[in-house]
């Protein structure tokens, strides 16, 4: 399984190596999931980190927790960027909405840029994303927002 996890890692990494941005990853990935092809997304935006090879397990794990969740949501139908915070050039935080028939979802895409190129550091997905809307609308609301 290693052989084929590697495989997968050295076929992408080429295509990988165009994703010149953290909104590049996560719109590599985004568009496999509108392809209905998820495992060859996450494969592709976990191929642009060197160190992914050493991570199998949780990636195994992150995509079949992934696909199992999608199967039922009904099609994808977009997403939009919510939050973006950036740090010294090096590190970016993206926070997604995404559309799906059934319900939307949070996606949380964070990169990292230790020398030229960007890295996916870290890739989560929640349905729980009524409490992020309900806390921020309640943050809002003691500061006089709308």
């Amino acid at each position: 399984m290693r052989i084929v996890f590697a495989g997968i890692v050295a076929v992408f990494l080429g295509q990988a190596a165009f994703a010149q941005t953290c909104e590049d990853i996560a719109g590599q990935f985004f568009n496999s999931i509108r392809e209905e092809k998820t495992a060859e997304g996450s494969a592709r935006a976990w191929a642009t980190n060197p160190y992914a090879a050493g991570m199998k397990d949780s990636i195994d794990q992150f995509t079949t927790k992934l696909t199992s969740n999608l199967s039922f949501l009904g099609k994808y139908r977009g997403n939009e960027l919510v939050v973006k915070k950036e740090v010294a050039g090096r590190f970016v935080y993206l926070y997604y909405f995404v559309v799906f028939d059934r319900q939307p979802m949070k996606f949380e895409v964070q990169c990292y840029k230790p020398v030229d190129k960007w890295v996916l550091h870290n890739l989560q997905f929640s349905d729980k994303i009524t409490s992020d809307v309900v806390d921020a609308a309640s943050r809002d609301l003691f500061r006089g927002g709308e």
